[in-house]
C-alpha cells in the first residue's frame, strides 16, 4: 500500500486526537484520586501507560496497517502534551475547586447525621456486652464452687417442680 502525504497527515491527526483524549482520560484518574483523597500516583501511572500503550498499538494497526512510522507516535505526544501544557492544569483547578466544595458540607453531614450516631449506637452495644460479660464471669465463678452447683440443682428442680405442679403434670 503507497502512503500519500493526504493519508499520512490524516493518520498524524488521528494520533493527535487520539493523545489528546487518552490525556482527558489521565486527567479523569486524577480527579478520581482527588475525590478520594488517595495519592497512589505511581500505580496509576503504571497502569495508565500500560494500557495507552496497547491502544497506541491497536491505532498503530488500525490506521497505518500495522506498519510503524514516527509520526503517529509524534502525533499522540503532542496530543497529549498539548493537552496537558494548556488546558488540563486550570480544568483541573476547577474541579478540584467543586469537589472540595461539594465535599465539605457532605462529610459535614455524614459526621453529624451517620458517623456520629453509629458510634453512639456501637457504645451502646459495647457496654450491654461489657455487663454481660462480667455477668458471666460472676455466674461462672459462683458455680466453679461444690456448694453453689447444689445451690444451683437444687434451684433448679424446685423451678421445675413449680412448673410443674401450675401445669397439673406429673413427674
Amino acid at each position: 500500500m503507497e502512503l500519500t502525504l493526504k493519508s499520512q497527515l490524516f493518520n498524524f491527526f488521528v494520533s493527535f486526537v487520539w493523545g489528546i483524549v487518552f490525556s482527558i482520560f489521565f486527567d479523569i484518574t486524577k480527579i478520581f484520586d482527588i475525590i478520594l483523597d488517595k495519592k497512589s500516583g505511581n500505580i496509576r501511572d503504571f497502569a495508565y501507560f500500560f494500557i495507552y500503550g496497547i491502544f497506541s498499538f491497536i491505532l498503530s494497526l488500525a490506521i497505518n496497517n500495522g506498519d510503524f512510522s514516527f509520526y503517529i507516535i509524534l502525533g499522540e505526544l503532542l496530543g497529549w502534551f498539548t493537552w496537558r501544557g494548556t488546558l488540563s492544569k486550570k480544568i483541573l483547578k476547577m474541579i478540584e475547586k467543586l469537589i472540595n466544595k461539594i465535599k465539605k458540607p457532605f462529610t459535614q453531614f455524614l459526621k453529624n447525621k451517620v458517623i456520629i450516631p453509629l458510634r453512639l449506637f456501637n457504645n451502646k452495644i459495647k457496654n450491654t456486652l461489657r455487663n454481660k460479660k462480667s455477668e458471666a464471669t460472676k455466674i461462672t465463678k459462683f458455680r466453679k464452687n461444690k456448694r453453689n452447683t447444689k445451690k444451683c440443682r437444687k434451684k433448679f428442680f424446685s423451678k421445675i417442680l413449680k412448673i410443674n405442679k401450675t401445669s397439673g403434670n406429673k413427674i
